[in-house]
Parts: structure tokens; sequence; C-alpha cells
């Protein structure tokens, strides 16, 4: 049998966006010449200038996230002092309170604020949800509550915590 002729084809040059002839002669005579040597040397040049622009922007992007991190760790302290401030401020009057086991707060006497130590919060039936120290002396409910016995409230509190639990 004959064998068929099958044809070399062509070889593509990425750097010059060629086809060239598709044998070692024309291969190496295309490699040699000048205008191949300029295209490489501009895509390496093209791939330095990248791989610069690159780093430029890694390092550029370290640096913002390094200041990021810098005020955010900045809030992070205020909001620590603040915190603790705010919870020295919130220390309790032993003489006007007193621990209260079945709901684990404390209970003010003269004006039926519940107090939980953990967060600060102040309760009373009159407001119904607990609250910051501010907003529980500065409720209209406030004056009229005191001398209240808080059973209502103590019931409210104990259901709450063994929920809660």
């Amino acid at each position: 049998m004959t064998e068929y002729w099958v044809s070399q084809g062509n070889k593509w040059c990425d750097f010059c966006k060629i086809y060239i002839s598709n044998n070692p002669g024309s291969i190496r005579n295309h490699e040699l010449g000048q205008r191949h040597k300029d295209n490489v040397s501009k895509r390496l040049a093209a791939m330095r200038k990248e791989n610069i622009a690159k780093e430029k922007e890694q390092k550029e992007t370290a640096r913002a996230i390094e200041q990021i991190e810098a005020k955010a760790q900045r809030s992070y302290q205020k909001d620590k002092v603040k915190f603790e401030e705010t919870r020295e401020s919130h220390e309790l009057d032993d003489q006007e309170w007193e621990f209260d086991s079945s709901t684990g707060y404390y209970y003010h006497k003269t004006n039926g604020f519940y107090y939980d130590q953990k967060s600060g919060f102040y309760y009373s039936d009159a407001i119904g949800k607990w609250v910051t120290q501010e907003e529980a002396y500065a409720s209209p409910h406030f004056t009229s509550n005191a001398g209240h016995n808080g059973t209502n409230c103590k019931e409210i509190l104990v259901n709450i915590t063994v929920q809660i639990r």
C-alpha cells in the first residue's frame, strides 16, 4: 500500500503572532531573526512591568490593611476603656441594693429597679425592658416606682431567667 502524504503544518509563534513552517531550519531561522528577538524582549519587559505593578499594589494593600488594623485596635482600646469606665460608674451602693438569689440580679429597695451586673442594664415593671442607667432614671415611671415591692417584676425575672437557662 501507499502512504498518504501529510502536510507538516505550521508552527505558531506567540511572540510574533505569525505562523512559520514547521521544520527545524525555518524555526531556527525565525528565532535568530531580529524581529523575533525584539518581540521577546518587549514581552519580557511587559512581564517585568506587570510584576512590579503587582508587587506595588500588594505593598499598598498590606499597608492599607495595617492602617485599618491599627485604627481598629485603637478603637477597640477606646471602647474597652469606655466600657470599664461605664462598669465602674455602675458600681452598686450596697446599702440600697440587695442581691436577689431567685433571679440572680440586684434589687433596689426604694425604686424597684433590678440590676444585672454583667451587662450593666436595669429593669423595672414600669419600663418593661432592660435599659441603661440613664434611660432607667430618666423614665417618667422612675418617680412612681419609689416604694414598689417588686413582686410582679420578681416573677417576670424568674420566668425570664428560667427560660434562658
